[in-house]
């Protein structure tokens, strides 16, 4: 899912946090609102039920000074006719209601709470402070109070709880106050202005990282096929973003490019080193028939020979000169197979009819040396899938260096066959000298060279007098590229065997 560009995600969390604020301004101001209503309601008739008592305190009280509650509920109900925001109560000293007016309907309390009305009598500064409403157990609400008689010792208290429905809840105020309406209004307005400004501002203020972003990708793109042209220069501006705003794409473009300058590093690492060990292999393996070139060269150019030695000192100066031809053709087609850049070319092809090409190949060869040159296929093969070329070249090497080390009178076979995962095994094996159990394991390395047995003479000679010694590095090389790899298994004095797979098409 595309996520939405950062101006755009950036306002919307400036909306949630105004709406947010604004919501905590509302609910402060409703409050405030209120507490500062009560104050000023309970400031303003602090001194009603003193006014009232002092009024009516011949009525209130019975000639022996106690608190007369017969027909109080005529005079309630006159006062509360002349204030209907307000409800008056006779209490005893311990809260009891005595007398109220029932007309607005029966109290639910018979007793109040005297600790407000303490409160109220000795700290009248500390305003509001809520009583009971016997009528409205569960809402307190701002009082009035006073004691009975207003002079001497109190009998009971005059209980006038100050009702405002439109301060009770927030419905009632802002239908009742202007202020709290345009202010409602106004605070609105301002959270919209505040939206279409942020989108204004976030969106020019962001235009520098989205640019950048977009450059990123372009030099991204750019890099993977540094190729000229107008399409794909690093200017080029990408106009579809990936899933991500800006910071997520321009992050995570950020991370590939970093990974990509490390692949490339280490490419050119690999790269420099391949090239070190090609220029010591080349030093190496190319200063002993260059040498003997040489010397041979030199030697008919010096001394006045025969026919017949200068007959013989050409075929071994013009075998030379083939041994250091093949001998640089082999290092540079290994190192091009170790590049990273390099890759087999699949295609279907018939392996069996491949197989057999190069043993007729290598016929001539076989007779000459006096060995048993054959292949032996399994019936209904599949068809291979690779690169037709270089499996070739790894038949060829493999059979080529069978025959080098195999005496006369021996055999060289090539098999072939299906294995348990699908792909197609080749086996060429010999009866020749063989491989030490030391030297197996090097046997592929590209600067290894290991020690022989002839099975002619009995002498011991190295890869290097049979061969580049590069063949086997170079057909391992084939077979990774094939997506397996080669194994050898050899026993001196009996022969060796080499095996590769080729996957089925």
């Amino acid at each position: 899912m595309k996520r939405l560009p950062l101006h755009i995600r950036l306002a919307l969390v400036l909306l949630l946090l105004l709406l947010a604020v604004g919501a905590v301004n509302v609910a402060s101001t409703l409050v405030t609102t209120r507490w500062h209503l009560e104050e000023a309601n309970q400031r303003a008739n602090l001194d009603l039920a003193s006014t009232i008592a002092s009024m009516k305190e011949s009525r209130l009280l019975g000639p022996s000074g106690d608190i007369e509650s017969s027909g109080l509920e005529e005079i309630f109900h006159w006062m509360m006719v002349v204030n209907p925001a307000v409800q008056f109560y006779l209490l005893d000293l311990q809260g009891n209601v005595l007398a109220y007016d029932p007309t607005p309907g029966p109290a639910q309390l018979s007793h109040v709470s005297l600790s407000p009305i303490h409160d109220l009598l000795t700290e009248p500064d500390h305003l509001p402070i809520l009583g009971d409403d016997p009528r409205a157990p569960d809402q307190p609400k701002i009082f009035s109070v006073a004691p009975i008689p207003l002079n001497g010792d109190p009998a009971g208290y005059l209980y006038v709880i100050l009702d405002d429905p439109a301060a009770a809840s927030p419905g009632g105020r802002l239908e009742s106050s202007y202020v709290l309406r345009l202010s409602l209004w106004t605070g609105l307005g301002a959270v919209a202005l505040a939206i279409v400004f942020g989108l204004l501002l976030f969106g020019r203020l962001t235009r520098p990282l989205r640019q950048l972003t977009r450059r990123m990708q372009a030099l991204q793109l750019w890099s993977r096929n540094p190729e000229p042209g107008p399409d794909r220069s690093p200017d080029v501006e990408i106009t579809d973003s990936p899933t991500g705003d800006e910071v997520t794409v321009l992050t995570r473009t950020f991370d590939e490019m970093i990974g990509q300058i490390g692949r490339q590093v280490q490419q050119i690492e690999r790269m420099a080193a391949l090239r070190n060990e090609l220029v010591a292999n080349v030093s190496h393996d190319l200063r002993t028939p260059i040498a003997m070139l040489q010397g041979y060269l030199e030697t008919l150019a010096i001394k006045d020979l025969t026919p017949s030695q200068r007959t013989e000192y050409l075929r071994i100066a013009l075998g030379q000169s083939q041994r250091l031809g093949k001998l640089v053709g082999d290092l540079f087609e290994l190192t091009k197979l170790e590049s990273d850049d390099a890759e087999a070319t699949m295609e279907p092809f018939v392996l069996p009819e491949l197989v057999q090409d190069n043993v007729h190949h290598f016929q001539l060869q076989a007779e000459e040396r006096g060995v048993v040159l054959e292949a032996t296929f399994d019936r209904d093969l599949p068809t291979a899938r690779g690169d037709i070329g270089l499996v070739e070249r790894a038949l060829q090497n493999l059979i080529g260096n069978a025959l080098r080390f195999t005496p006369s009178g021996g055999r060289v076979s090539v098999g072939l066959r299906a294995d348990e995962a699908g792909r197609l095994e080749v086996r060429v094996a010999d009866t020749g000298c063989g491989i030490s159990k030391s030297d197996l394991p090097h046997v592929f390395d590209r600067s290894y060279r290991c020690r022989f047995t002839s099975g002619d003479s009995g002498t011991a000679t190295t890869s290097d007098d049979k061969g580049s010694g590069l063949g086997l590095a170079i057909t391992q090389r084939i077979a990774r590229l094939h997506g397996g790899d080669i194994e050898a298994m050899s026993q001196l004095g009996k022969g060796t065997e080499f095996a590769f797979t080729v996957p089925a098409a």
